[in-house]
């Protein structure tokens, strides 16, 4: 049998039977913030409702889905065009599953935050559901939620699927070959061991030698142990800002104010897709905890929405800000 899952913004729910909440301490702008409650909630949900194993596909609602449109007169480079719209995505493109759709007359671009699917995927397959396909529910018309999806288009827009792959097996959390190899191997090392005991006990006490000074050697250790943090001087850092309300002026705004506390390399542009609620942040690790804490309280003065602070950026920006409403 198989069964449609449908994953939203605060929800999780198997289409026909019903849904369950995820609290915000649990799931936050899509991000699992706690993986072993999330786990157990699904495991009660599943459990509460007498479902049994099933293959499944799962469904991300379209405020989980960024999309664009373009006709295929347009395109000159797919990979150029998924790279500009990947830019103008409030996540870093490492974060993203991606899919390209083409047909006769246009081009559609798919992309999703997999740090929030997948968990939902490892969950499934470790209760031992078998997941067919993670997919847009942009991608078909909204009738088709209670039925069968088209097969085609499920295979075109699967983002557990990468272009030349099968579709993945589940891994096991202890796959038997590892474990087996995983207990000669320890079995290898306990031989070992009391071999070297033995032979140990048979030699000669060796002639002491003097002991350097506790006091020393801490140091020494402690040298090693704790490297020096390598952070940017403030004037270096460099920053963009992306306008993600559509309203004017909102980036420039920001540009200025992040000028008048030292950040000097700026730049601005326009969400594509400007439909962002919350203004997001990110920085990468050359910016230390005090420049960070002087952009949040910079942005706080700007917005009375809840700033957000996304995982650190490997973009090429060491500061990156987008706008929210």
């Amino acid at each position: 049998m198989q069964v449609l899952t449908l994953l939203k913004k605060n929800s999780f729910s198997v289409v026909g039977v019903g849904d369950l909440e995820l609290p915000v301490e649990v799931v936050n702008n899509q991000e699992v913030k706690d993986p072993r409650k999330l786990e157990t909630l699904v495991y009660d949900f599943i459990r509460n409702n007498n479902l049994t194993k099933n293959s499944v596909t799962l469904l991300l609602s379209e405020e989980l889905i960024y999309q664009k449109n373009i006709l295929l007169t347009d395109v000159s480079d797919e990979k150029h065009e998924m790279d500009k719209f990947l830019a103008n995505i409030p996540f870093d493109p490492p974060s993203l599953a991606t899919k390209i759709v083409k047909t006769e007359t246009d081009l559609t671009l798919y992309a999703a935050n997999k740090h929030l699917f997948f968990p939902f995927v490892r969950i499934l397959t470790k209760l031992g559901w078998r997941i067919l396909a993670v997919v847009p529910a942009t991608a078909f018309p909204p009738t088709e939620e209670d039925s069968v999806l088209d097969p085609k288009l499920t295979a075109q827009t699967n983002f557990l699927v990468g272009e030349g792959q099968e579709n993945p097996k589940p891994k096991l959390d202890f796959p038997p070959r590892t474990l087996a190899l995983t207990i000669m191997l320890a079995v290898s090392v306990l031989i070992a061991g009391v071999v070297i005991m033995v032979s140990a006990s048979n030699k000669k006490p060796a002639v002491s030698k003097p002991i350097t000074p506790a006091a020393e050697v801490k140091e020494v250790v402690t040298a090693a142990a704790t490297p020096a943090a390598s952070f940017k001087e403030k004037s270096a850092l460099t920053v963009r800002v992306l306008n993600g309300t559509g309203k004017a002026g909102d980036a420039s705004k920001v540009a200025t104010a992040l000028e008048k506390i030292g950040l000097s390399h700026v730049e601005t542009g326009n969400l594509e897709i400007q439909e962002a609620v919350k203004t997001l942040v990110s920085y990468s690790a050359s910016v230390s905890a005090s420049v960070q804490d002087e952009v949040n309280a910079a942005l706080g003065q700007l917005f009375v929405n809840e700033l957000v602070k996304i995982a650190t950026s490997a973009s090429a920006f060491d500061v990156s800000v987008v706008t929210g409403k």
